[in-house]
């Protein structure tokens, strides 16, 4: 398997936004790959409501403190069947040129 890994935690929408449009991309950009997120309860539950393909969630802790979720996305590499891993920062969009 594939994983482009983010960790999102917070009340900073830029950083759920940056996912959201991500997701969105994902099949143009990285068509093979599965979408792990790293969060708190909060985007969770966000992100839940907009249920998408290829997208595995999992809730880390219910809340966060300080910055320890920037750590999160690198627990993709504990997930079975990992071939190749992208830890990614989530406002940080998919672009042709990085491809």
């Amino acid at each position: 398997m594939k994983i482009l890994s983010f960790s999102v935690f917070g009340d900073k929408d830029k950083y759920i936004n940056g996912l959201l449009k991500n997701i969105a991309l994902r099949q143009e950009f990285y068509p093979d790959w599965t979408i792990f997120v790293y969060c708190d309860q909060r985007n969770h539950e966000i992100l839940a409501k907009n249920p998408s393909e290829k997208t595995v969630l999992r809730l880390v802790q219910t809340e966060s403190h300080g910055a320890q979720g920037t750590c999160w996305r690198f627990l993709a590499s504990s997930e079975e069947d990992v071939k190749i891993i992208l830890f990614r920062d989530a406002d940080s969009i998919f672009t042709k040129r990085e491809i």
